[in-house]
């Protein structure tokens, strides 16, 4: 039932959404064409995007019927992938590293200009 409302909304959007488009095309050199045709394909970017979810809620009622819940909730819980991994020592740090202090370094030569 849940996944026709869906349906229903993203088709009511994306036609919303073109008609909008449509009549804010002629007025766009007006601030309200504008933004019509700006909501417009928000609307339809809406209704597409609803209408996907809709397609996603199929999907996943096929998954629910496919399996039963407890067939594999039993799977997961026998799995070896969720087994806890071994602890592991952690990475002694590195050692610091003494640089040389700036002001006892010679000076750089100068540049020479090109020719």
């Amino acid at each position: 039932m849940r996944k026709w409302v869906v349906l229903t909304l993203g088709v009511l959007l994306a036609v919303a959404g073109l008609i909008s488009l449509w009549q804010g095309i002629g007025l766009v050199e007006f601030e309200r064409g504008t933004a019509a045709v700006i909501a417009g394909a928000v609307f339809l970017t809406g209704g597409i995007i609803t209408i996907a979810l809709h397609f996603v809620l199929c999907a996943l009622e096929q998954l629910q019927l496919g399996a039963p819940a407890s067939a594999v909730a039993l799977e997961l819980a026998t799995s070896k992938e969720l087994e806890a991994p071994a602890l592991v020592e952690a990475p002694k740090p590195e050692p610091e590293v003494k640089l040389p202090n700036a002001a006892a370094l010679p000076p750089l030569p100068a540049l020479q200009p090109r020719d």
